[in-house]
């Protein structure tokens, strides 16, 4: 387990705008670990891991993007039945208190998990 920084971009929820983020990041050596997408009406909440968060953060600054950064607990764990039961019992275990799991990342498992003692 390890701390990991998310980004949350809010964009127009429109044809090629994520395909434009995407692409700028990539000019830049910045690589897309993560994703999840939460789609409005009008705007989607991105929500993001790379692999350098301030050249990020920087760039979609320039471009007058309006991005959040915090915190997420990043778990590895293996492709196989029962992993994901095993690791949450291991987060249960270390945890100081109340947990709440707030954002999953499907293939690379990140959890976002309120509570934990080294997130917010």
């Amino acid at each position: 387990m390890r701390v990991e920084t998310q980004l949350s971009a809010f964009l127009e929820n429109k044809a090629g705008t994520l395909a434009a983020l995407a692409a700028d990041l990539g000019r830049h050596a910045v690589n897309i670990r993560a994703l999840t997408i939460a789609n409005l009406t009008d705007h989607a909440v991105v929500r993001f891991v790379v692999s350098d968060p301030q050249k990020a953060l920087h760039l979609l600054g320039e471009r007058g993007v309006l991005v959040v950064a915090s915190d997420v607990l990043a778990v590895d764990m293996p492709d196989r039945p029962g992993a994901l039961a095993i690791a949450t019992r291991q987060l249960v275990a270390q945890s100081r208190g109340p947990m709440t799991r707030s954002t999953t990342y499907p293939l690379r498992s990140m959890m976002k998990v309120s509570g934990y003692p080294h997130t917010p």
